[in-house]
């Protein structure tokens, strides 16, 4: 559950402790007709994809600014919030990565991607 919701619904009221576990993604996915997309000229789509990279670049770093917002307001309102040692749980999940990585391209470049965005 993202801090928007637990502020929003005031979930802290009721719930004093928050442990933050870091392991909700933003979803940036763009569904469409293969037939549509394939009567779309090349420069079109090169538009679309341009404008739906940069409208999830925007979508990510909006997010990114209200959960450092909502996560102090939290504090600020009396929530005590506990952060997990994630090691063990990536260590339990990584034969579950690495099954998909080695299955899947394009899973392999998803992660690698997300592995270099992390680094930076």
């Amino acid at each position: 559950m993202d801090l928007d919701i637990i502020v929003g619904l005031k979930y802290y009221q009721q719930a004093k402790f928050l442990t933050l576990s870091n392991h909700m993604a933003f979803p940036a996915v763009l569904f469409t007709s293969q037939k549509w997309w394939d009567s779309l000229p090349p420069g079109d789509q090169d538009l679309i994809k341009k404008a739906y990279h940069e409208a999830g670049l925007w979508g990510i770093d909006t997010q990114v600014k209200a959960e450092a917002t909502n996560l102090e307001k939290l504090k600020q309102d009396g929530a005590v919030v506990v952060n997990v040692d994630l090691g063990p749980f990536k260590e339990k999940g990584k034969p579950v990565s690495e099954n998909y990585i080695n299955k899947n391209a394009l899973i392999k470049q998803f992660a690698i991607e997300v592995s270099e965005t992390i680094k930076k």
